[in-house]
């Protein structure tokens, strides 16, 4: 039904969820706080990783709402599965280490 609603408007529909706050660290907050708690520990450690890399947490909550190549999608939303939390890891190691192939 949703896929459904998503071609019909040409967009995102969501169906009884709140909005989604404008601010990057609000952004982050509401996607992080909505999973599970073995989930939530892994993807906070990541963003731990991000804010080591980018040199300030507002630097890597932006990273994190932003659509990055390499990953398909932003790394905020690929923090809800464990595949996406390691295709996070891997861009955060890539950029780490200036493999940008």
């Amino acid at each position: 039904m949703k896929a459904w609603l998503d071609r019909l408007f040409g967009r995102r529909f969501a169906i009884f969820a709140p909005p989604e706050p404008r601010d990057p660290a609000a952004i982050v907050r509401f996607h992080l706080d909505r999973l599970s708690p073995a989930l939530q520990a892994d993807a906070e450690a990541l963003r731990a990783e991000a804010i080591v890399d980018f040199g300030s947490p507002e630097a890597a909550d932006n990273w994190l709402v932003a659509h990055v190549p390499f990953i398909g999608t932003r790394p905020i939303d690929a923090l809800c599965s464990r595949r996406g939390q390691n295709a996070v890891a891997l861009a955060l190691n890539n950029m780490r280490y200036g493999i940008y192939s």
